[in-house]
């Protein structure tokens, strides 16, 4: 039985998030998940984004028990196959809820985000998703082996993920995992807690790494940002989403004469924006951060999930 409260929560969870928008999601980027019974989850539609999500649109049901024993048989088959079946499985675990249903979203016309399989196997009630540039820093400053940082951290019981390609190959880390703060290397973040004062915990440490480390200007962005300065810049590629989104992005930059920038055009649409301010942010803040290789771009952007997910973003 689906409760409001629940739901009422949840929803103001995705505000929440949405409500730092380019430094903890861009686009139709992030997901967040709640477990609402034994067999029951909820989690935001794939290609919707987090601001739009209410208790009338944005969010889809998942059979999570069907799914994680999908994933398990899936993890037997030759690596060609998984793929695929992993967006088959996320596919066949969705729930078409009925009109007497508190969540009255039409289900039957969204699919279940392309992330869903960490967020089925999570033992936690909540998992929340989304792409802190802060996280990603601190995911360059672990590579690194930062002594500074790698002291911070040991405080801080973070688990750090190596760079994997998204959906399938990031739920093979949830399979036993206790760790709340768990940093998706050149990603982004992954919260899990049975409680939604995860976030806030979060916020306290992202502003602690923020300010030890020296990030006052990301700090400031946190709580007034301003499109002025990040219009303009190298083209760069430091996380999955600005993979998925190049193509559509490539027809709004103008290429600066002279030099290897370019200027965003004022009418890109506004997911666009966001990407590429986040990707100038994090210029801006660590020129030294890596790019995606061009082989894992490739493989990212030809992810049967990814797919799929460009297609709803259309």
């Amino acid at each position: 039985m689906i409760r409001s409260m629940e739901i009422s929560s949840f929803i103001k969870l995705n505000q929440k998030i949405s409500s730092y928008i380019p430094l903890w999601t861009q686009g139709a980027g992030s997901n967040l998940s709640l477990k609402l019974d034994e067999t029951k989850m909820l989690i935001k539609a794939s290609g919707f984004r987090l601001d739009q999500v209410d208790a009338e649109q944005g969010l889809v049901i998942i059979d999570f028990v069907k799914l994680k024993k999908q994933l398990q048989e899936i993890s037997t088959q030759t690596p060609e196959l998984q793929e695929s079946l992993y967006s088959q499985a996320i596919s066949q675990s969705q729930i078409t809820v009925s009109n007497q249903d508190p969540l009255k979203s039409p289900v039957s016309q969204l699919r279940p985000s392309m992330e869903a399989g960490f967020h089925a196997l999570s033992k936690f009630s909540l998992v929340l998703h989304f792409h802190s540039l802060a996280a990603i820093l601190m995911g360059f400053y672990y590579e690194k082996k930062h002594p500074k940082f790698l002291e911070w951290t040991t405080q801080e019981k973070i688990n750090f993920i190596p760079l994997v390609k998204p959906g399938w190959e990031i739920s093979n880390f949830f399979l036993e995992n206790d760790f709340e703060i768990n940093i998706l290397t050149h990603h982004g973040l992954i919260l899990q807690a049975n409680d939604e004062n995860v976030i806030s915990r979060w916020e306290q440490k992202e502003n602690d790494f923020l300010k030890t480390f020296g990030f006052e200007n990301l700090l400031k962005l946190k709580t007034c940002f301003s499109a002025d300065g990040f219009n303009h810049g190298p083209l760069k590629i430091y996380f999955p989403d600005m993979a998925i989104y190049l193509e559509r992005l490539r027809p709004y930059l103008i290429k600066t004469s002279g030099s290897l920038d370019f200027s965003l055009k004022m009418d890109a649409p506004k997911d666009l924006k966001e990407i590429w301010w986040a990707s100038q942010i994090l210029f801006k803040s660590q020129p030294d951060l890596p790019e995606l290789s061009d082989p894992l771009v490739e493989e990212i952007t030809q992810l049967p999930t990814e797919k799929l997910r460009q297609w709803y973003m259309k």
